[in-house]
């Protein structure tokens, strides 16, 4: 009877030691690794700025919504697969992601391609065509860029700017395309966001290159960095948010609603706050630090967006 005892307490301290070591992969492992890689800090921010415009424009929350979760998805995939053809690069420049190294690598990235189809096919039915139509283009750029376009000058930050722009860009196309929406008032200012945002977004990814030379030479990128010195490259950054700290006043101020009073305070918090979070991410050197202030203002926006309508 003892040496059973002791033969199922054996049994039972290996199962223990199994669950542990699998626990232990669980968060030390390829899941926590693609949870990071996913991405899904971003999705808050997706998911504001579509409703903002939602509001901004009186567009239906429920599609806007829809459209929210397609590019929160999009988004994720496109971030994987950039992972997976850039791993050596990231190693390059000291950034450890996740990449496709075992099976169950695999059979994550298979999952949320499957969630993906999955979520547009519904929404191929809840949504109109032209929205499905604009999110299925959306998701072949955002491919194309991560196989193609980054790597080409300029236009890899522009093509970048522009996808980090598309929960609004998309409801604002829609308001403009789709004859079942009433036109909304709100469409000049809405669209003066867009443009100050595009330009903050140019300016960002830039500054991400900055800091991504020794991968970027080493997967044969051409980015700005490599071609005009610091302080040209400081120059630029500096034309780029004058332009957009600029174009946030005159917004608020010309196209905003309410009283005078109000939108001139609006205004003048809104300059000064932008300018203090910008010149935080841009001083600080650190691509840590960067990448969160600026994330940071991508929430604002719109929400300064919300205020001034």
């Amino acid at each position: 009877m003892n040496a059973h005892r002791l033969s199922l307490a054996a049994v039972g301290s290996k199962w223990g030691r199994s669950i542990a070591r699998s626990m232990d992969t669980l968060h030390t492992g390829p899941v926590c690794a693609f949870l990071a890689s996913a991405r899904l800090s971003l999705w808050p921010a997706i998911v504001v700025s579509s409703l903002s415009f939602s509001y901004a424009l009186t567009y239906d929350f429920g599609d806007a919504l829809v459209i929210a979760l397609n590019l929160c998805g999009i988004s994720t995939l496109a971030f994987l697969f950039n992972d997976v053809l850039d791993h050596k690069i990231d190693e390059a420049n000291c950034v450890h992601r996740w990449s496709m190294k075992t099976p169950i690598d695999a059979v994550l990235l298979s999952l949320s391609a499957g969630i993906l189809v999955v979520n547009y096919a519904l929404t191929l039915i809840y949504v109109a065509h032209g929205i499905s139509l604009l999110l299925l283009l959306t998701a072949v750029i955002s491919l194309l860029y991560s196989v193609l376009l980054k790597r080409v000058l300029i236009l890899g930050n522009l093509v970048a700017a522009g996808l980090s722009i598309c929960p609004g860009l998309l409801i604002l196309l829609a308001c403009r395309c789709d004859t079942n929406v009433s036109k909304s008032t709100n469409i000049d200012i809405a669209s003066a966001f867009l443009a100050i945002g595009f330009v903050i977004f140019v300016s960002r990814e830039i500054r991400f290159d900055e800091f991504d030379q020794v991968g970027d030479r080493l997967g044969r990128r051409l980015t700005l960095p490599m071609v005009f010195q610091r302080q040209a490259l400081g120059t630029l950054h500096i034309l780029l948010l004058s332009a957009a700290v600029l174009g946030l006043v005159a917004a608020v101020l010309i196209l905003g609603h309410g009283t005078l009073i109000f939108r001139v305070s609006l205004a003048l918090v809104a300059a000064v706050g932008l300018i203090l979070a910008l010149g935080v991410a841009y001083k600080s050197g650190s691509k840590t630090i960067f990448y969160k202030v600026t994330r940071v203002i991508m929430l604002l926006v719109p929400v300064l967006m919300i205020l001034s309508v």
